[in-house]
């Protein structure tokens, strides 16, 4: 009779930690997926982000190397606007610099 009080007992306590044991798993499930989820999302925005500054810090860079050249063009058809007016000289056509190599 004891024997099978004693089996009675540890049976019920063992559904009772299957069933607990089962809750907590499912719970540990879940929220290990939204973790995940979480955390590709903080990831890909990180990502995104990184790239949006590298892509500016590279624009800013190729404003920097150009505004030189820019500033001379702009000087440049200024220059050639004024020498075109009709009150002015008229512009001379300046030769080629580079000269054919003479052969020896």
């Amino acid at each position: 009779m004891k024997k099978k009080k004693q089996q009675r007992k540890r049976g019920i306590a063992e559904e009772i930690q299957v069933s607990i044991l089962s809750k907590v798993v499912i719970v540990f499930v879940i929220v290990a997926a939204v973790v995940t989820f979480m955390v590709g999302n903080i990831s890909l925005s990180a990502q995104k982000n990184d790239l949006e500054m590298q892509s500016k810090a590279a624009a800013y860079q190729l404003e920097i190397f150009f505004e030189e050249y820019t500033t001379v063009a702009e000087q440049m058809a200024l220059n050639t606007v004024y020498w075109r007016r009709p009150d002015r000289e008229p512009i001379l056509q300046s030769q080629s610099v580079m000269q054919p190599y003479s052969i020896l």
